[in-house]
């Protein structure tokens, strides 16, 4: 606790020179990282204005990971008062973020490197829709399914190793356990809701 509130006093003087210098990008993260703390320490009105602030920003500067930063930290805010609905929208625009950034970047690798980290994302918006909303969390499932194999396929082609027989053994491991998830899914959303042991 303690610790949490001396980083806390540093960062808000960290943001302070940052708004005299104009720097609007060190400002966004340090917001972003005040509002991380605030999470921590369960002030959670607290986080989601600094969560608010960020955005706004990081959107008026389009800085994409600025963006879906706050917009996943937005979506932990909500999640932890209760309101599911809210974290959902939240995430489903991280999502939004993360695939417009993929979509305009040319080299694969760099798609990969963005990429990296953020499946989180996908995860706990499947999690969330649940089987209230089966048909939309598989469609989740399937776009992460992408992700996963472009961020693995892309990480074993860019080592100096030869990767042919390795990436195709990933790419099936890869595919088998998605589609067992898959699966598993599907066999809990075909049940009456009053048999489904989905968590």
């Amino acid at each position: 606790q303690k610790q949490s509130i001396v980083a806390e006093e540093h960062l808000e003087r960290a943001l302070e020179l940052y708004r005299q210098l104009g720097r609007r990008r060190d400002e966004i993260e340090v917001l972003l990282e005040l509002a991380q703390v605030s999470l921590e320490r369960k002030k959670f009105h607290s986080a989601a204005e600094r969560f608010v602030e960020a955005l706004k920003m990081a959107e008026e500067a389009q800085e994409p990971q600025g963006i879906w930063s706050a917009h996943y930290g937005l979506a932990q805010a909500a999640k932890n008062v209760g309101n599911k609905s809210l974290a959902i929208d939240h995430l489903k625009m991280a999502v939004d973020a993360v695939e417009g950034v993929t979509k305009r970047l040319k080299v694969e690798l760099h798609k990969s490197a963005f990429l990296e980290n953020k499946l989180i994302l996908y995860d706990e918006l499947i999690s969330l829709l649940g089987p209230a909303k089966a048909a939309e969390a598989f469609g989740y499932s399937e776009r992460r399914r992408a992700r996963a194999f472009l961020e693995s396929s892309q990480r074993l082609s860019s080592s100096s190793i030869p990767a042919s027989e390795e990436l195709l053994q990933k790419k099936k491991e890869v595919e088998s356990r998605l589609i067992g998830k898959q699966r598993a899914m599907l066999i809990q959303f075909s049940r009456p809701s009053d048999q489904r042991d989905y968590q």
